[in-house]
């Protein structure tokens, strides 16, 4: 079974922040679509092993210039009910778009 999530990000102030439900399986596609112009903005994702513990996690996708789409299928990512952290950085303007994450078993 495949599940998705769909992060809406809109900044334009400082880094925005999400956070998934748990999930089980591995993440197993990422793409970005941008609603904006920003094309200095970066995006980072982190799993959550340890919410309580910000040292606890790491960083397993980092992408730069998000001013056009992209797909990764090279993220390999195993979940047993951890959660995953969606950090997105606006570079000299507003950023707006659409993050999906495809999780399978």
């Amino acid at each position: 079974m495949i599940s998705r999530h769909v992060f809406h990000v809109d900044t334009d102030t400082g880094t925005w922040v999400g956070v998934s439900a748990p999930f089980m399986g591995s993440l197993r596609q990422v793409r970005w679509n941008p609603e904006g112009a920003d094309t200095g903005g970066s995006l980072e994702m982190t799993m959550l092993l340890n919410e309580t513990d910000t040292g606890d996690g790491w960083t397993f996708l980092q992408k730069a210039g998000l001013g056009t789409a992209f797909v990764d299928t090279g993220v390999n990512v195993i979940g047993a009910g951890e959660k995953f952290k969606v950090s997105v950085r606006p570079g000299a303007a507003s950023l707006s778009g659409k993050l999906y994450v495809w999780v399978g078993e």
